[in-house]
């Protein structure tokens, strides 16, 4: 089995559906060209997106966009909508276009230039289940680096109560922090007063990333069909992510067993505890087959749900915090002053030192120094 090519293909779907993900590398010298497939449609209102790919060989972390294919969402096996190819690769529903339905049935066509079809199996969406709670425990994660552990917040989710016993769960979730740049910019030399406005401006920023972990959970077997306290993705004080306040966005997906099943292997798979330590990854079947072909890998799913969602925040725990400062010191203020160059300047306890602008300014840290609308101090 191509199992480097799987784990790549994997990884490509955990960065469509979730976010980004180290590369975990085995052994393999066969590199075969597959189709890759991501979407989803929900009760929630559209446009809806489909990915369509090619895998890459281990090593080439380039996207390979499959373009010019013809792509429809099916409802009810009778009515459908063509999507519209907005960048290579990237498939989206009109704005005025299907809408999820609880209860109707929803599957994906795809035709490529060369003239193969392939075809998803038509799936439910499943009745609503809302969010019911979410709540964060300060733990010391085991870390043999740290005396006691790295600590930090621990979160939990918890559904309400389901009316189908055996339900099935999906939960993604998208994290923003605010946190400030590594040193305080005290002046500037070589600039106007407008550009030194701006960099003053460039201390606090605020940074939304998806969270690179999917958790999947069902309630069969449970005297009531509800997740109580499911774990989710854990933040320690080793970045800036708890540096000063941190809110988390999850989505709760209600889907049916066979989604549960693909997701649930992902999961296993890449879960924090054991994707260093796989052995031999498993065969991940998605739901989109080769209607001349049943026998033809394609890889990805496309996942029919409802969708409830709930945000948190936190503030910055009581603990040490075990953060990088990388920024070198130059202290030869005459030198600095001969430059023509803009210099970037901090105070410190001995005087005043030049610095590396990413030291100064939290935007080159992937952030933006404009507060979201939904944040709350």
């Amino acid at each position: 089995m191509i199992y480097k090519y799987k784990i790549i293909t994997i990884l490509i779907l955990l960065t469509v559906f979730i976010g980004c993900k180290d590369e975990f590398l085995l052994q393999s010298n066969t590199y075969t060209r597959i189709l890759v497939v991501d979407g989803l449609i929900s009760n929630n209102p559209g446009p809806y997106t489909v990915e369509i790919s090619f895998s890459t060989p281990v090593n080439d972390y380039q996207r390979i966009p499959y373009q010019d294919c013809i792509v429809s969402i099916i409802e009810n096996e009778s009515t459908y909508e063509t999507l519209n190819e907005i960048e290579p690769g990237v498939y989206v529903s009109s704005e005025d276009g299907i809408k999820g339905t609880i209860g109707n049935t929803y599957s994906l066509s795809i035709e490529t230039p060369d003239g193969k079809t392939y075809l998803s199996a038509p799936q439910r969406i499943q009745p609503f289940v809302g969010i019911d709670s979410i709540h964060e425990k300060l733990i010391y994660k085991n870390d043999d680096s740290y005396v006691r552990g790295l600590p930090g917040y621990q979160f939990y989710v918890t559904s309400q109560i389901a009316e189908n016993k055996d339900s099935y769960f999906l939960w993604k979730m998208i994290e923003t922090f605010e946190y400030t740049a590594n040193r305080k910019l005290a002046t500037m030399f070589n600039v106007d007063l407008e550009t030194l406005t701006y960099y003053m401006g460039l201390n606090r920023c605020w940074k939304t990333q998806n969270v690179t972990y999917c958790y999947a959970a069902k309630t069969t077997n449970l005297s009531i069909p509800q997740i109580r306290n499911q774990p989710l993705h854990f933040v320690g004080t080793d970045t800036k992510r708890l540096q000063e306040r941190y809110s988390l966005l999850v989505e709760q997906y209600s889907i049916d067993e066979e989604a549960y099943q693909f997701w649930k292997n992902i999961e296993d798979q890449f879960s924090q505890e054991n994707f260093l330590t796989v052995e031999q990854p498993i065969d991940i079947v998605g739901n989109i087959k080769n209607t001349n072909d049943q026998f033809e890998p394609v890889y990805g799913y496309f996942t029919v749900a409802s969708v409830s969602s709930k945000r948190i925040f936190v503030d910055r725990p009581r603990v040490n915090f075990y953060l990088n400062d990388d920024c070198s010191l130059n202290k030869d203020i005459e030198e600095l002053q001969e430059r023509t160059t803009p210099v970037f300047i901090i105070s410190t306890g001995e005087g005043s030192a030049g610095v590396s602008e990413s030291c100064v300014n939290c935007e080159m840290e992937g952030g933006l120094a404009q507060k979201p609308d939904f944040w709350i101090d």
